[in-house]
């Protein structure tokens, strides 16, 4: 039985329904203060893989960047860990990933960054350190 789980990140709602138990709590746990019963902009399918015996070595993606293309009405982003496919039209996907929150991280960043961009936004990495005061 499939979990569908819904995250929504500055009012943008991605479905992703799950086949994989361990992943949909691990997305749960991660993504806890972002689930919601938002309608989503975009629904994908997960299965998961282990990427270790899929030919992608120990399933380190260490330094690898990810790939993606657009080709008429179709998204696709790949990495040895991940590969999701979006059509963009009928905002439906299929992802499929390595057993791990890592991977899927790394997915839902390149699929977000897209998303961002096409709606007029980016995405932003900060942080900040206060020592002593400064």
């Amino acid at each position: 039985m499939d979990t569908s789980i819904t995250i929504t990140i500055a009012d943008i709602a991605t479905r992703f329904l799950l086949n994989s138990g361990p992943l949909a709590e691990a997305l749960a746990d991660r993504y806890e203060s972002f689930i919601t019963d938002d309608q989503p902009l975009s629904t994908y399918r997960v299965t998961t893989f282990d990427a270790r015996t899929a030919g992608a070595g120990n399933g380190s993606t260490l330094g690898e960047q990810p790939a993606l293309t657009v080709e008429g009405d179709r998204l696709d982003m790949r990495r040895s860990d991940f590969r999701g496919l979006f059509a963009i039209t009928d905002r439906q996907g299929t992802l499929e990933v390595h057993e791990s929150i890592y991977c899927f991280d790394a997915f839902y960043r390149v699929f977000y960054t897209w998303l961002m961009l096409k709606r007029g936004g980016f995405m932003l990495h900060a942080s900040s350190v206060v020592h002593k005061g400064k």
